[in-house]
This record gives structure tokens, sequence and C-alpha cells, in this order.
């Protein structure tokens, strides 16, 4: 059996390398796969339950549920962020002035005073993101730290250490020692545990954005077709949820409507744009007995057709369904680039120390120095661009592909393209912008007379013809015509009487049911006729 779980509480290619680990690692897991990117995780198992695979997440410190959890407010983060924004600028305002030369109030310099402000704006703002701490810490006791964990204790660090210089200038200040007083109320760190929380925040904030943005193209291909449809219940047209259509139902479809499931035409005609799945930009006319393929789009006519698929077997959710999977896969980059992180944070942890070590011999036992470069270590270190990038690469071309129609298998595909040198098509036909256009034409009316009559036609029409004749008609001035008894025959063309006359556009069949003699000839691409009763 293979099932897609949601994965809350992930923030780095070290989380997601974790869960993969822990899930792999259960007895009858076939296959495992973890999407960072879209919070995600594909497995294949076989012997286990859903259940058992809920609780390896959940004991590896993670949530895991088989629907869609509902998405975080961004308007509540946002404005978390503002407030933690607007703490940060007057914490490094009261922290700095004297560095800078800014003016400040009196009662500021008093160091006692100063660094008090400083102890309790970066608590708030500690409060604020107190996220990074609960999450962080969860980890690295887990034994799996993960980017969190690096925020948190270089963020905690600087606070303790900013809490002990604190309690220091209490003590010298009280002791009327005003110059070691001031000197240590200069080699603080408040600034920078609240500046690590802050700038990370933001990060994750337009991390998030980036990763709405990439999936974008991929809910708009979900989306596509529409969640309720026209059923045909004892001669009478009822509106319900598509879950609940069977195979067999009768459904109708009329001009504009995307058809929601695949089926066979019983009654009507119509003309049917398949360019989202065949990728023709000319759309296709369709009679009794002709199947219909889910998410095409009827450009003319109404049609009953009896369904041969439900929504979740149908050709459009099969299509998705395979895009989404291409997204979740990895390729080999991006496996490697899990190895990685697996022994990134820790490594990060270990320099670090190491970094404090050194310094502290170099510097003569510095502590504000050696320790100044330690939190460097951790914070620069944070491995969000390695596991990142790779995952958004990967959706944003599947979302792009598919909404120009094209499918990728998996994701290794994307990496192999990269060693392309030779393409070859199997025809032109689809290789095209999607978009008809007027190449060439032959009248014995007035270039200004042919398109008026054209154009007061087609107008009524929505066929990819049709609309390619009103653009080409542009370039002409004219008075607008009116079209009266106008009537539009499928799979020949369409009618109506403009000053008097009745005038026909459409295809070589339309002449011939007219039955009148045909003078022009077509050498390529799509012929179009005009005509009335008597002469083309």
């Amino acid at each position: 059996m293979k099932k897609t779980f949601y994965i809350s509480g992930m923030t780095c290619s070290a989380c997601s390398s974790h869960v993969n680990r822990s899930v792999s690692s259960l007895d009858g897991i076939i296959s495992c796969d973890v999407n960072l990117l879209t919070n995600q995780m594909t497995v294949e198992y076989e012997g286990i339950t859903e259940k058992d695979i809920i609780k390896c997440v959940k004991d590896s410190g993670y949530q895991a549920s088989i629907h869609k959890p509902d998405d975080v407010k961004y308007s509540k983060s946002f404005d978390k962020l503002i407030v933690g924004i607007i703490l940060l600028v007057i914490l490094m305002y009261v922290a700095m002035y004297f560095m800078l030369g800014l003016p400040i109030f009196n009662f500021l310099k008093n160091p006692v005073v100063n660094v008090s402000v400083q102890f309790i704006l970066t608590t708030v703002v500690i409060v604020l993101f107190f996220h990074f701490f609960k999450n962080g810490f969860k980890r690295l006791f887990k034994l799996s730290p993960n980017m969190d964990s690096l925020i948190a204790i270089g963020s905690a660090s600087s606070y303790l250490y900013g809490i002990y210089n604190l309690v220091l200038i209490c003590i010298n200040y009280f002791n009327n020692n005003m110059d070691m007083a001031t000197h240590l109320s200069h080699n603080l760190f408040f600034d920078s545990a609240a500046m690590i929380l802050v700038f990370t925040s933001i990060g994750k904030l337009l991390e998030a954005k980036s990763k709405k943005k990439a999936m974008k193209n991929i809910e708009d291909l979900v989306n596509m077709v529409p969640n309720t449809c026209n059923i045909v219940v004892d001669d009478e047209v009822v509106e319900i949820n598509l879950n609940e259509v069977k195979i067999g139902d009768i459904l109708i479809s009329r001009v504009g409507e995307i058809i929601p499931l695949d089926g066979v035409i019983i009654e009507g005609e119509a003309s049917i744009n398949e360019s989202t799945i065949t990728g023709e930009a000319l759309s296709v006319d369709k009679f009794s007995g002709f199947n219909v393929i889910s998410g095409t789009t009827i450009v003319d006519g109404v049609i009953k057709y009896q369904v041969t698929s439900t929504k979740e077997t149908s050709t459009i959710t099969e299509i998705t369904k395979r895009v989404i999977e291409a997204a979740n896969s990895k390729p080999q980059i991006e496996k490697l680039a899990d190895k990685i992180a697996l022994y990134f944070v820790p490594s990060v942890i270990l320099i670090s120390v190491i970094t404090f070590i050194v310094w502290m011999i170099i510097s003569g036992a510095n502590l504000d120095l050696s320790f100044n470069y330690a939190i460097s270590v951790l914070v620069i270190s944070c491995p969000c661009a390695l596991g990142l990038a790779t995952p958004v690469s990967v959706v944003v071309a599947s979302g792009v592909g598919a909404k120009n129609n094209l499918l990728f298998k998996n994701s290794e595909v994307l990496e192999n393209l990269t060693k392309i040198d030779t393409v070859l098509l199997d025809k032109t036909g689809t290789i095209t912008t999607g978009i008809l256009e007027v190449v060439e034409f032959k009248s014995s009316l007035l270039d200004i007379d042919f398109f008026r009559i054209l154009n007061a036609l087609e107008t009524n029409s929505n066929h990819p013809i049709a609309l390619s004749i009103v653009r080409y008609s542009n370039n002409y001035t004219f008075d607008s015509s009116i079209v009266t008894n106008f009537t539009n025959k499928i799979g020949y063309g369409i009618s109506g009487i403009i000053d008097g006359v009745r005038y026909y556009c459409g295809n070589s069949k339309y002449i011939e049911l007219i039955n009148i003699n045909n003078p022009y000839e077509v050498n390529s691409g799509v012929g179009l006729y005009l005509f009335t009763d008597t002469e083309v």
C-alpha cells in the first residue's frame, strides 16, 4: 500500500532526514520519501498500519496525519514579527547609542538601568519566539538536533551570558566600581540573542512565502476541476458534489464549463478544447458515442454523457497525482543533501565548541571574544538553503511544467535534463504557443467589408479559430454590424443574417452541405470559408 502523510514541525533538511530515517527503520516499510517543501511523506508499506507510522513520527518528535492540516495563519506570524522588529530596533538603539554617538535619555546612560532595559526587551522577544527554544532543545535532547537547535543554543547562550554580566554590573555598581560596571555594559549579547530570533523569523516568513509560491501551480492544477457538477436525475438537472458521482451516472456540461469526469456522450454535440491533455490548440468536435476527458473545456455546444470514472480515477486526477509524486520524489543531489544534513548540525555544534576553546587559548582567556566567535559559528551555519534549494527547484519545475502540459514521471528526469544535447520531436503540431493566427486570406470583397462580416459572426463564438479571426480583424477600422438569427452547427461552422443576407463561416464540409461551388484552395494550415447561399 502507498499513502501520503502530512508532517508538522519540520524546519530544515535535518528534520526531514530524521523523519525519513525513523520511518524507514520500521519493519514493513518498502520505501519512504519525506519532502521538506511540501511537508509530505510518501510511504509504501505492508504488514503495518497507518497508526504505526504516525506513532513512529510522533516518537521522533514530529506530528503526522493523513489529512492536510489547516495552514498556520500568515497574519498572526506577521503581526508577531512586526512587534519583534520594533522591539529589536529599540534594543539596538539602547545597546549601541554610545558606540554610534546617538542621543539618549539621561536615565538610560546609567549602566544598571541601560542593561536592565536591554534584559527586559530581550526577554519579551524570547517569549514571542519561544517556539525556537521549545522545538530546538526538544530535538537536541532526542539526539536529533536541527536548525532550531542551533538557533536555540545560540540565542540562549547569548541571553544567559547577558544575565551573567548583568549580575556583575549590579555588583560593581553598588560597590561604587563605576568604571568596571560601564566596561561590562559594553560587552553584552542581549542584542545578539534577540537579533538571532528576529532575523531567523524574517527568513522563515520569506521561506514560507517561497514555498507557497512554488506550490501555486500544482494547487491550480488540483483545483482546476470544480467540486460540483450537474447530474441528470428523472429528466431534472441537479447540482451535486463531485465525490457523490458514480460510474454510470448521466452528467450535463455546457459552453465554458470544464468536464469534471471522463465519460461517453449519449446526447448532444460540442466543440471541446483538449489542449490541457493533448496539447493541441484546435478544439475537437464530438458527437454521440465519442469519449470526453476530464479537465477539458467545452467551447461550443451542450452534451449529456455517461460517466466512466470516479473523481479518484479520472484522467485529470491521475495527472495531478503524477505531478505531486514527481514533486515529492528526490533527485540524487537532494538525497546527498539529506545525508549531509544528518551530520551537519552535530558537526556545527562541535565546531562551535572547538572555536570557543581555540580562541580562549589564542586570546589569553578573553571570554567575550571567544564567546562571540562561537555564537557566530552556530548562527551562520543554519542549513536552510542546503535542504530547501533543491526541493523548491523541483516543485517549481513540476508546477510550471504541469501548467504548460509537460508532465515529469519523477524529479530525476529534471536532473537528467542537464545532460541533454539533442531533442527529437515526432511532430510539430503541439510544439506551438497554442494560439492560432491568421497567416493568409483571399477575398473578392474589399478587405474592410470582408473582416466586418467575419468579425460580426465570429464575435458570437468562443472557438479558438473565431478568437483568432476577431483578433486579426482589429487591424481594420469599420462600423460594427448586427447579426440576427445566429446559429452554430457543431463540426461545420456558424451562420447569421447581416444586412438582410445570410452569411456562413465554416469548413469545406459546410460548403458541401450548402452545395455551392468553391473556387478557393488551402495549401497549408486550417482553411476557413466565408460564403452565402450562392457564392464563396
